[in-house]
């Protein structure tokens, strides 16, 4: 293998390579990081939405606790509780991004895999480094890959390999765009500034910049903060143009219940969370806790599942008489 293959990072060198690295990712993601932290993914989140989102298969390989199995039982200590309840908590978010997860023991390297020929190896927790000084190794190497994978077992899990690769949702693309420019317009209409949206729904100015130009992710927890302060209208509309159901904007917008509307017209098609689990390609767990309001989805998701039941959001402005 040539030297010049090899490159080696600082922690603070190391983000923007391996993110760039990440982003244009083409098949799949591994990643042996034997710590996750809730900050590290809440920064990583859109880049992971956006991997899945369009069908790269990212899975994680994470250190398995000790006791993991036990967890449920009375002797815990508090802490160890308390310890195994955030690790929970942790997985479902990478579950709610997309990303698959194995627990492993005694997993203690870090490295990823991209698209078996780009390896990063080294000191650095990927999944949760925070502020510790780290070094990575980059070797953009085929060889290197398989010897990796090989020796440290981070072929693509069962799992994964069984899991349907989604590919690209329709309409998934233009998304962010689309909706930021509807919620632009309502904003105009309501003859309000950034600033004022944004203190309205708990923003900073800077997230609704970001969310009228398409360049920042939006949750369904966003977005039913906005519809109800905003004169917008959002309706389920079939994909071949048919109106499937309103759904309350405005004022009435707190009656604005998207996991109770998809769970509505999923039984209106006789569809089991199972079926359109499978369809959407994410696990079952996801739509129950999605339809029960116990989980936040991305706008990416959400319009996942509703394209597997050939449905999309469609957006409108409200009448004068609406606005109530």
């Amino acid at each position: 293998m040539s030297r010049y293959n090899v490159r080696r990072f600082t922690e603070k060198q190391f983000w923007s390579h391996f993110l760039a690295d990440v982003k244009n990712a083409k098949s799949r993601v591994v990643i042996s990081s034997p710590y996750v932290s809730r900050k590290r993914l809440l920064i990583l989140q859109e880049i992971l939405q956006e991997l899945t989102a369009r069908g790269v298969l990212v899975c994680a390989i994470i250190q398995l606790p000790n006791k993991w199995k036990q967890r449920t039982i009375a002797t815990l200590s508090e802490k160890q509780r308390k310890d195994f309840k955030e690790l929970e908590e942790l997985l479902n978010m990478l579950e709610s991004f997309g990303v698959h997860y194995v627990l492993r023991r005694d997993v203690h390297q870090k490295i990823a895999i991209i698209d078996d020929t780009i390896v990063w190896e080294g000191s650095l927790n990927i999944l949760s480094n925070n502020r510790t000084k780290e070094q990575m190794l980059r070797q953009c190497s085929r060889t290197a890959a398989k010897w990796m994978q090989r020796n440290h077992d981070l072929h693509p899990c069962k799992a994964c390999l069984r899991k349907p690769a989604p590919g690209p949702t329709p309409d998934i693309p233009d998304s962010r765009k689309s909706v930021g420019m509807m919620i632009a317009r309502g904003r105009a209409a309501a003859k309000m500034t950034q600033a004022q949206l944004a203190s309205e729904v708990g923003m900073r100015q800077s997230d609704v910049s970001e969310i009228e130009h398409g360049k920042r992710h939006l949750s369904l927890a966003e977005l039913t903060k906005l519809t109800a302060v905003l004169p917008m209208k959002v309706s389920l509309r079939s994909r071949d143009d048919r109106i499937a159901g309103s759904l309350p904007g405005g004022k009435d917008a707190k009656q604005f219940s998207v996991p109770a509307q998809l769970a509505m017209y999923r039984r209106a098609h006789n569809m089991t969370q199972a079926k359109l689990a499978k369809r959407a390609a994410v696990s079952r767990s996801i739509i129950s806790e999605i339809e029960t309001g116990t989980r936040d989805v991305s706008l990416t998701h959400l319009l996942r599942l509703l394209c597997a039941m050939n449905l999309t959001l469609d957006f409108a402005a409200m009448r004068a008489d609406e606005r109530r």
